[in-house]
């Protein structure tokens, strides 16, 4: 693993929010100064029927987190336009990326890149241990309890919403056993990828009311302070308990080796909300 420091090494900070109606995802990246939000909006709303016509407003959107998050809007200089890059997960594409940017694999093992998971092989994390692996081009993922919270809540939503791609990922690797040629391989390879966003097109998508009734089981006395055993206890293990996909998937983004979670660095306060810590250093607004 090649070596590096902190000031050197590429970081991308990640938040969750899970609402009645609305789902977001929150990335910055330190070195690009970039924001990318992801964001899922329920129809039977204003707002989601709207988007399932047309996406938000980026100008509007722009401004709302500029004027919201002036920490932000002081990492750029008035020459410059802020990036703002923003993800309507309703669509195939959004979430094909965020698999992408945060890791999807159900493997044994993902430190090993033959081990297979049942998605994708482009939604495999790269891993510290892999030979090309560099801390300054692969960032670590920075979350605040990520690794109670939103990892835990993360594996839950892109297994719903990928599960209609694992049995065109299946079907497509048979094929390419019986492939004598690259061409023949490529053409299955671009057959496969038609499939998976044909079948998650075709699929009744996971809604934001769905991913907050997960979210407000983990925050049941049972689960608050180990999250990550609902996915072992919970239907969302569909009785496979530690052998579930959902935990499989978690597993996968720890054993990457490029998962931070920040609040272990205050041990003392680990399990205690980002906004208090964020008051007591004088932030009237955790979001500043």
């Amino acid at each position: 693993m090649k070596r590096t420091t902190y000031k050197k090494a590429r970081f991308v900070f990640w938040d969750i929010e899970s609402l009645t109606n609305v789902f977001t995802v929150a990335f910055f990246d330190r070195e690009t100064r970039a924001l990318n939000v992801f964001y899922l909006v329920d129809v039977g709303t204003p707002v989601g029927d709207a988007l399932r016509r047309r996406d938000l407003d980026h100008r509007t959107v722009l401004a709302a987190i500029l004027k919201r998050n002036p920490a932000w809007a002081r990492l750029w200089k008035n020459s410059e336009t802020p990036i703002l890059r923003l993800h309507n997960l309703a669509k195939w594409e959004a979430n094909h990326l965020l698999a992408r940017m945060i890791g999807l694999s159900d493997a044994a093992s993902v430190n090993d890149p033959h081990s297979q998971s049942t998605y994708l092989r482009k939604y495999r994390p790269v891993c510290d241990t892999d030979p090309n692996y560099d801390p300054e081009v692969h960032p670590f993922v920075c979350g605040y309890n990520s690794a109670n919270y939103d990892t835990t809540l993360m594996s839950i939503y892109l297994t719903s919403v990928m599960e209609s791609t694992q049995e065109p990922v299946r079907q497509a690797r048979e094929r390419a056993m019986l492939a004598t040629t690259d061409d023949e391989k490529r053409r299955i390879y671009e057959e496969m990828m038609e499939t998976c966003k044909l079948a998650f097109t075709c699929t009744t998508h996971v809604t934001a009311a769905e991913i907050r009734r997960h979210n407000n089981a983990l925050f049941t006395d049972e689960y608050i302070l180990q999250m990550p055993a609902y996915l072992t206890s919970s239907t969302v293990a569909k009785g496979k308990e530690w052998d579930g996909t959902a935990h499989k998937v978690r597993r996968s983004m720890l054993h990457s080796g490029r998962h931070l979670d920040i609040a272990r660095f205050n041990e003392k306060q680990q399990h205690v909300g980002l906004k208090r810590p964020a008051w007591h250093v004088g932030l009237s607004d955790p979001r500043i």
